[in-house]
């Protein structure tokens, strides 16, 4: 029921519409349609449809429990969604989807509780939590690195234990693979689902190895701050983990074979061989 309200209230929100002007279009009182929002009643089947199309979004969302209409990440500016308000500090050059943050996010509430999580994203980001209910809205990299900041600090977050992200990036990332090397070929075509900050290529593949480079686009510099070196490599680590988890039951390693400040990372995944006494074994 609450994520289904908490759906709801980010997609009347998107569409610009307070609270009493939903309520006229569904031909309701605003009462029963506040009710409605906090999760104590829920709409009819042709009401949940006449919202749906108010609000342009899928029908099935309430299967989902979240907002997602598959669309690219474009960078830009991103101060205004509806009734939502961004910060300058989080919302120029806009470049990280909600989709990617997901795991993050999942992490910090299974630390933190999630009541604590949205007093936090109100208090401390200063954005509404129903915000990050759409996987297409979007963030840029300055929120990511606080963020990932504020894991270290709250929820021991930290190159020994950022392991513990596994199973939300899995979750979140995963694409049925087996073969790692296939699923991170997979996952590179299709990162701009996810963000518009880097470049990811496949530099090198050999049937057992694959080498992946990873290149800053050119606003990055822009989010190049003294206060934002120590977690610099948290993020490639990051980055390595999220690879590592596209295949988790893989036996291959991810490793960061070169990281150059923050331009410019490279990542070789190998593939352990079975031996022929290994296989007749």
């Amino acid at each position: 029921m609450q994520k289904l309200a908490s759906l709801m209230r980010c997609a009347r929100k998107e569409a610009g519409l307070t609270q009493v002007q939903m309520a006229q279009h569904l031909g309701i009182t605003q009462g029963t349609y506040s009710k409605i929002e906090k999760g104590r009643l829920v709409l009819s089947t042709p009401e949940w449809y006449h919202f749906c199309k108010t609000t342009n979004i899928d029908p099935n969302s309430f299967l989902l429990g979240h907002i997602d209409r598959g669309q690219d990440v474009e960078l830009g500016d991103r101060l205004e969604v509806g009734l939502f308000s961004i910060s300058k500090q989080y919302g120029r050059n806009a470049g990280i989807s909600v989709r990617q943050l997901r795991p993050l996010l999942q992490f910090g509430a299974s630390i933190l509780g999630g009541e604590e999580l949205n007093v936090i994203l109100k208090k401390e980001f200063d954005i509404d939590p129903d915000f990050f209910t759409d996987l297409g809205n979007r963030l840029n990299l300055n929120f990511k690195l606080d963020f990932l900041r504020l894991l270290q600090a709250r929820c021991g977050l930290g190159r020994s234990t950022i392991g513990h992200l596994g199973s939300f990036l899995h979750n979140s990332f995963s694409s049925g693979e087996t073969n790692l090397l296939d699923a991170v070929e997979g996952f590179i075509k299709e990162t701009k689902k996810y963000q518009a900050n880097f470049t990811y290529t496949v530099n090198k593949r050999s049937p057992n190895s694959l080498e992946v480079g990873v290149v800053a686009n050119t606003h990055i510099p822009a989010f190049e701050r003294p206060e934002n070196a120590p977690v610099m490599e948290l993020y490639s680590d990051y980055i390595r983990e999220v690879l590592r988890n596209l295949a988790p039951n893989s036996t291959s390693t991810v490793e960061v074979s070169q990281q150059d400040n923050f331009h410019r990372f490279s990542f070789r995944i190998d593939t352990e061989v079975e031996t022929a006494d290994a296989l007749a074994s």
